[in-house]
């Protein structure tokens, strides 16, 4: 993989603070460092504050509704870098109530487990399964971000590198272990997780759940919702912070540490060669901060801010924004200074069902924590709102989160700017589920197609017609394993008829050919008798000069 460029920091003043306001949603949160929207949900996020709470924040009043979750005794020590730092709802989450956190244990080891909500407002600690632990020989460096590629639909992990400085255990390069990694894993299934077929080091030597490596500490990576490259800000050791952009799919890359902190050497003992490194798209040092904080690909209503990738320094209050494939710089630290108090602290950024940007700041004391919005001041219009199945319609982008989809892909359905579907119905006996086609086999269903709804007839036995014309009473699954194709419904005389069928020689339209095949027939039976009589006749003629020209379809 070629090296990038280095990339020079171009400070510049954000011109369109018009468009927008910056404001305080919420204080007196228990050191917040992640906040996520709950698919289906409106107007509100699930705050995870470090100790182990879950807390819900309506965020158009700024009230603290209550608890989601408490899971404070199952977390260990949250002063430094250790405590719940994680959170992802499964795409599904209004029908299965699954949900996902990332913590570190009363022995200091990384947890990752699924929990099950009661519904949108409580979920119990006791409904607690561990997917995985990893052991953490030091109490730094436990990344901790969750979350669902819009792609794949898998869910993607980041584990730090064990800690200390430096890597002393070489373990980000190391691909027999989880540390200094991101992963990827399948959670469809209702129990425990699946290794994708496609993770790059299934089959050959290595951890399969690997997805990328060479990674010091992810402090939050985000997926693109309109393409789903991943952005992953992580954590200098000395000298340089550093972004990382991944494009969709391309897994299996090696960033580099402990080889190299940012764009410069730092221990390239028993290290490949550069060429078969990912370098950063964008670095700054520490002069100008010390410790990124990860953030969003912007894909909310505010114009001049879409399709920027904000970022932040929390330990030097610094707010900025880059194209997520790198470039020049935009400081944004004035121009998002709020209504009420100041932003400091910077320990993650959170966006709603509705494309709206939030800024966490954890504060100095157990007591202080703050959540602030960046919010359109222009009145909110209809917007592309995409679909699990792929299908897009425009509404406003509060409508589009009640319906359980996602905003942030633009004004037009038009050309077609949503993800490729990544479900599709899936018939399990008669019942019908919509689904991921790795969970419809793990449910030991039968897969229609990406893209494909349950409706009353997806999984119920109706027409099936076999070479061309032949009607039969099948489901759907079994029509299309057999080379059939699908009509629905009860076997008609016109349920497996030819679109047009006039047009006797297949050419796409009726016309002279197609006449003097009907009149070498006459009096006889067979494809030219049109109306069904048994014999060709003068009333197939007029049948067949009726439609004559192109076939509609």
């Amino acid at each position: 993989m070629l090296r990038s460029l280095a990339i020079v920091a171009v400070s510049c003043t954000f011109a369109s603070a018009q468009e927008f306001e910056s404001v305080r949603v919420t204080n007196g949160l228990y050191y917040p460092v992640g906040a996520e929207a709950a698919p289906g949900t409106v107007n509100r996020l699930y705050v995870h504050e470090q100790r182990g709470i879950i807390k819900i924040v309506d965020t158009l009043n700024g009230s603290v509704s209550g608890t989601f979750m408490n899971i404070d005794s199952k977390v260990g020590s949250f002063t430094g870098e250790g405590g719940l730092l994680g959170l992802a709802f499964h795409p599904d989450f209004a029908t299965n109530r699954m949900f996902f956190v990332n913590y570190t244990n009363n022995s200091g080891n990384t947890v990752v487990a699924r929990y099950t909500a009661n519904d949108d407002d409580s979920a119990s600690a006791s409904s607690e399964e561990i997917l995985m632990t990893v052991s953490q020989p030091y109490s730094n460096h436990n990344a901790g971000w969750l979350e669902f590629s819009p792609v794949d639909g898998y869910l993607y992990i980041s584990m730090g590198d064990g800690g200390a400085g430096g890597d002393p255990g070489n373990r980000s390069q190391n691909i027999n272990t989880k540390l200094g990694k991101i992963l990827r894993i399948n959670v469809d299934n209702p129990t425990g997780y699946t290794v994708p077929s496609d993770n790059p080091f299934v089959g050959v030597s290595g951890d399969d759940t690997i997805w990328s490596y060479g990674v010091r500490n992810a402090w939050k990576c985000c997926f693109d919702s309109l393409n789903g490259a991943m952005v992953m800000a992580d954590v200098g050791q000395n000298a340089w912070e550093e972004v990382n952009y991944e494009p969709a799919g391309e897994g299996g890359r090696n960033y580099g540490w402990r080889c190299y902190e940012g764009n410069n050497s730092y221990n390239t003992s028993g290290c490949p060669s550069q060429s078969s490194l990912s370098f950063p798209v964008h670095t700054y040092s520490h002069s100008s901060g010390i410790s990124i904080t990860g953030g969003r690909v912007y894909r909310g209503p505010v114009a001049s801010l879409y399709g920027r990738y904000f970022f932040a320094d929390y330990a030097f209050n610094q707010i900025w924004s880059i194209n997520p494939e790198g470039g020049s710089l935009i400081n944004h630290t004035s121009a998002f200074s709020p209504d009420v108090g100041s932003i400091g602290l910077i320990s993650g950024f959170a966006e709603d069902n509705e494309g709206n940007m939030y800024i966490l700041d954890r504060g100095s004391n157990s007591s202080n924590g703050e959540i602030f919005a960046i919010r359109t001041t222009v009145p909110p219009t209809p917007q592309a709102c995409c679909f699990s199945n792929g299908s897009c319609t425009q509404v406003l982008p509060a409508d589009c989160a009640a319906a359980g989809g996602d905003g942030g892909f633009g004004e037009v359905c038009e050309p077609q700017p949503c993800p490729p579907p990544t479900t599709g119905a899936c018939c399990i006996s008669s019942n019908c589920a919509v689904l991921t086609p790795d969970a419809c086999s793990i449910s030991g269903g039968s897969f229609i197609g990406l893209g494909t709804e349950c409706d009353t007839a997806a999984c119920a036995p109706g027409a099936c017609c076999l070479g061309g014309s032949n009607c039969v009473v099948l489901v759907p699954t079994t029509c299309l394993a057999v080379g059939g194709e699908v009509a629905g419904g009860d076997c008609t005389s016109s349920s497996c008829a030819p679109a047009c069928p006039a047009d006797l020689d297949g050419s796409g339209s009726v016309d002279f050919t197609d006449l003097v095949s009907m009149l070498s027939g006459w009096d006889q039976p067979g494809a030219a008798d049109l109306d069904g009589s048994g014999l060709v006749d003068f009333n197939d003629v007029i049948i067949l000069l009726g439609v004559w020209g192109e076939c509609d379809g």
